[in-house]
């Protein structure tokens, strides 16, 4: 395992793709050099690891108290129990378990969390490095591993309540959460928030769990245990619309700090003040991944209730008016509900002739991230019949719309977003994950291959023990939203409704 010397690699996918083929596929920079803190205040280890749902990825002592940045220092947080075992894990060439959502995703062929940390920080730590310097008990010296990046949630104020959320993501989601439910609360990562009706809106009793800004000074915190900061992942909640988020810019800004940090945001696109745009431009790098599930009423439906034309409108702008440090792409969420509508979005993103969105994707018009729970949302949880609609709709489409499509095209045809201009490190440019750039065959093959990915996942496993669950919640939120998933969405409803009928 100790063969990884830097100086033999020329890119950072070949030093991951040695990784892989050494047998350590397992290894993933993350519990040598970040930390998350949840929008409730306690630290996580990995936003990944959440689909470890015994753990969730929190962070305890030994003891198996919860640690929070209002009981605990971000210096002691990086040594809790979860780290540790899962360093000693990753040391030993084993795939810890509270990394299910990487292997998970990995075994399919997708790109992970885990393999796009890989690349982003291999030319300053590898496996020796973590050998080298962390105790057989899996801690490690905070001078040795300072903590260079950061995801950060501030809050869970949300102005959307989308199908696979819930209530510690969205404040929106209070009431519904018990009206579906039926329970008079919910868990927030090993915490219990209670809830009451009031005038028919629910609200939490007691103590706001999520208001753990107002008690403490996050910006102060972070200047002091956190002085090496280089890169840090801002999400919600919508980030966007949570007033603590800009004030935790203005105070880098305010420290001259602003232009050697790196910004990464997950947002709705519902909201892009022109306030965020100015305060972007003071920072190193600003990445802006964007949820779409789908076009038009698919998305309306599944992230409710945004409004298709306003998502278009905040995009565009994007694109065309942030500062040239600004750089944006698509997240898409695939689930049971726009499991067929993926190649409508294809369709969508490659006609509208992007500048700047997908330049940095991890395929060329999107990164995908697979619903893993809840679990009646999975794609795997569909019939087999869906399944194989599934496949040869992706089959057709790639023969038929999208062959057509790249037979209108030169054969050295090129995205728009080939021309933007690309990230730098060290005086270098960046030229990662951009395959698709050379020619129309190499579009295509990517394309082509992301949907074989995406399937590969859907039937890695069976779980249509969950469809029950699918149909009770999704029947009482579209009588409480004035929805129709089985107009929305003919084939896979009758195809669910077969088989639970079977």
């Amino acid at each position: 395992m100790k063969n990884f010397d830097r100086q033999q690699y020329n890119n950072p996918q070949q030093y991951a793709q040695d990784i892989k083929d050494k047998g350590c596929s397992g290894f993933c920079p993350v519990p040598w050099l970040s930390l998350g803190i949840n929008n409730n205040g306690d630290y996580r280890m990995c936003v990944q690891a959440a689909a470890n749902r015994k753990v969730r990825g929190v962070c305890k002592d030994k003891n198996d108290n919860v640690l929070s940045i209002e009981n605990t220092s971000v210096v002691d947080a990086r040594n809790s129990e979860i780290f540790k075992e899962t360093r000693r894990d990753m040391i030993a060439g084993k795939r810890s378990e509270h990394c299910q959502r990487c292997n998970a995703e990995d075994d399919a062929g997708s790109q992970s969390r885990r393999w796009v940390d890989l690349q982003r920080y291999w030319n300053i730590f590898d496996i020796d490095d973590a050998i080298k310097n962390t105790d057989t008990d899996g801690t490690i010296k905070h001078e040795d591993f300072p903590l260079i990046d950061l995801d950060i949630r501030m809050d869970n104020t949300c102005n959307l309540k989308c199908r696979m959320c819930g209530p510690t993501e969205s404040h929106q989601w209070y009431t519904e959460w018990m009206k579906t439910t039926g329970f008079t609360g919910f868990k927030s990562y090993g915490h219990r928030v209670a809830l009451k009706m009031d005038k028919n809106r629910a609200k939490i009793v007691g103590d706001n769990p999520y208001q753990w800004t107002e008690r403490v000074d996050v910006a102060s915190i972070l200047q002091r245990d956190a002085p090496d900061l280089q890169q840090m992942f801002v999400s919600g909640g919508e980030p966007l619309i949570i007033q603590q988020n800009y004030e935790l810019l203005q105070s880098y800004i305010d420290a001259g700090t602003a232009n050697k940090m790196e910004l990464d945001y997950n947002t709705n696109f519902t909201s892009v003040p022109q306030r965020i745009l100015d305060l972007w431009k003071h920072f190193k790098q600003v990445n802006i991944g964007g949820s779409v599930d789908g076009v038009d009423a698919i998305n309306n439906y599944i992230r409710h209730p945004s409004k298709w034309d306003q998502v278009i409108s905040n995009i565009h702008k994007l694109d065309n008016q942030s500062s040239d440090n600004v750089t944006c792409w698509l997240t898409y969420t695939w689930q049971i509900l726009n499991v067929l509508d993926v190649t409508n979005l294809i369709e969508w993103i490659l006609q509208q002739d992007f500048y700047k969105f997908n330049r940095y994707s991890q395929g060329p018009c999107f990164t995908y991230h697979p619903v893993h729970n809840p679990v009646h949302y999975s794609v795997t949880s569909l019939p087999k019949k869906t399944k194989q609609y599934v496949e040869r709709h992706f089959e057709q489409w790639k023969s038929g719309w999208l062959r057509e499509w790249c037979n209108s095209k030169p054969k050295d045809y090129k995205m728009r977003n080939a021309f933007a201009p690309l990230r730098t490190a060290n005086g270098k440019e960046l030229k990662i994950i951009t395959e698709w750039d050379h020619g129309i065959e190499s579009l295509y093959n990517e394309i082509c291959k992301s949907l074989d990915n995406m399937v590969a996942f859907m039937n890695s496993k069976d779980t249509t023990d969950a469809l029950p669950e699918f149909m009770r919640i999704t029947k009482i939120l579209d009588k409480s939203r004035n929805e129709d998933f089985e107009k929305l969405c003919p084939i896979v409803a009758k195809d669910i409704k077969e088989h639970l009928n079977e």
